[in-house]
């Protein structure tokens, strides 16, 4: 019988000749089931990696990881390559097409291209937002389909969620994506005090479900990780979808990415191969960093401080870690955390000994 011409290798007389790369190709991607995308049913490429949270180094890891990922075609990316953000940086890092009032499911389909084309690399999408909003989810799920929506690894850094606050504070006000109604002069001291006034207007915790809504206020929608992950577990998606990390634990592992605790845990998942810039191209500063002054200096009133930790970010960050324990049997990778499922002390200290930056 005679042998396809199309495989890698002839069989005749009992003898092989070989293509060695590209059985070597073949034989890695085999062994290491390296994934670098999603493909829809009707042959669109999605991303198979889902990041953020906003202000937590996300900028600053997709500036690392650019040219090792399958950037959108129907926006200029290649030209952002070198981290000019004059040129497609933040169109192609943060897509928002999840999140708009405007949303199209053929517009996510259509971003990326389509699976038979010649790009190489991870699709990943970095808009903060995407855990944000609680009805990504379920876009999510219109996009992808039930099914194929269960091969998204969702990849979340975490940092304390005061200074976390600050950040976003000082980069919306500056940016304008808080306050568009512009308060000349609004210090963060005085968004803290007018924020809690509201919060005892509507019932302090009971207001948290609709707290997304209030566009100014996103600062400490955005801190309260437990109500975000939970939307995602309630709403279809699995504990072993999920990479969690104290952001720390990413950034102070920034001077060798082959061995960066929170790559590796991403590659376990997609391939040993995926997600390795070369040194050379890649940038070593912070990307997007604020330059506001410490926490201890920006908010000095104790009572407003206290109430914050207390009735705010306190009771929320108790859940989180309540939860994160619990999902560590269910599959969920909590990047270097060395303790056993359940152990809520063990669980908060690994995180609360790596968020602080």
């Amino acid at each position: 019988p005679t042998t396809p011409s199309n495989l890698p290798y002839q069989v005749g007389d009992g003898a092989v000749s070989s293509n060695l790369s590209t059985v070597v190709a073949l034989e890695r991607k085999l062994r290491t089931k390296q994934r670098t995308h999603v493909c829809s049913d009707e042959g669109h490429a999605l991303p198979i990696l889902i990041t953020g949270v906003q202000k937590t180094g996300s900028s600053t890891t997709y500036d690392d990881l650019m040219e090792t990922l399958w950037l959108r075609s129907d926006v200029p990316c290649r030209a952002s390559i070198k981290g000019d953000p004059k040129k497609g940086f933040w169109g192609c890092k943060e897509p928002h097409l999840l999140c708009w009032k405007s949303y199209k499911k053929s517009a996510y389909r259509k971003a990326w291209g389509s699976c038979d084309n010649d790009q190489e690399g991870v699709i990943a999408d970095f808009t903060p937002e995407n855990f944000r909003f609680p009805y990504i989810p379920a876009r999510i799920q219109d996009v992808y389909g039930e099914e194929k929506s269960q091969e998204i690894v969702f990849l979340m850094g975490f940092r304390e969620p005061l200074k976390r606050m600050l950040s976003a504070f000082d980069g919306g006000f500056h940016s304008g994506w808080i306050y568009r109604h512009k308060r000349p002069g609004l210090t963060f001291e005085v968004h803290v005090q007018e924020f809690l006034q509201e919060w005892d207007k509507k019932g302090g915790a009971k207001w948290i479900p609709e707290l997304w809504k209030t566009n100014d206020y996103r600062t400490v929608d955005q801190g309260l990780y437990y109500y975000k992950i939970k939307n995602f577990l309630n709403n279809g998606f699995l504990p072993s979808q999920f990479v969690v990390y104290p952001g720390n634990v990413y950034l102070e592992n920034r001077d060798d990415l082959a061995s960066n605790p929170v790559l590796e845990a991403v590659r376990e998942r997609l391939g040993t191969h995926v997600l390795r810039p070369t040194e050379n191209n890649r940038m070593t500063k912070m990307y997007n960093k604020g330059k506001h002054n410490p926490l201890d200096d920006t908010l000095t009133n104790a009572t407003l401080r206290r109430r914050l930790e207390e009735e705010v970010y306190g009771p929320a960050n108790k859940r989180f870690m309540k939860l994160l324990a619990r999902m560590v049997d269910k599959g969920m990778t909590l990047v270097g955390y060395t303790g056993e499922a359940h152990d809520v002390p063990a669980v908060t200290a690994w995180m609360e000994g790596q968020w602080d930056f």
